[in-house]
């Protein structure tokens, strides 16, 4: 019991003097960026609501993944936008 006790001590010792330093700038604007600019919201609601339930291969899904590549492309700003073809099996 002694042993294990002073195993689990040595070893939290070396962890905590192992962590960087927290970057608290970088946490308040990424916080600050999630709360007063995210386009989750809108985001969902296109999808949800105005393309609606989609099944693979259906023509709401291509819709989705059309919207969602052009929104990536030309909102975001992310430089880069790709689908690729998937096949469901039919029963």
């Amino acid at each position: 019991m002694h042993r294990a006790l002073v195993v689990l001590l040595l070893a939290s010792g070396t962890t905590v003097s192992a962590q960087e330093p927290v970057d608290r700038a970088a946490i308040a604007r990424i916080k600050n960026e999630g709360l007063n600019r995210s386009q989750v919201g809108e985001l969902f609601n296109h999808l949800t609501s105005v393309i609606g339930p989609r099944l693979t291969g259906s023509p709401a899904f291509k819709q989705a993944v059309d919207w969602s590549a052009e929104r990536t492309w030309s909102t975001v700003r992310l430089g880069f936008a790709w689908s690729s073809t998937a096949t469901a099996p039919r029963s």
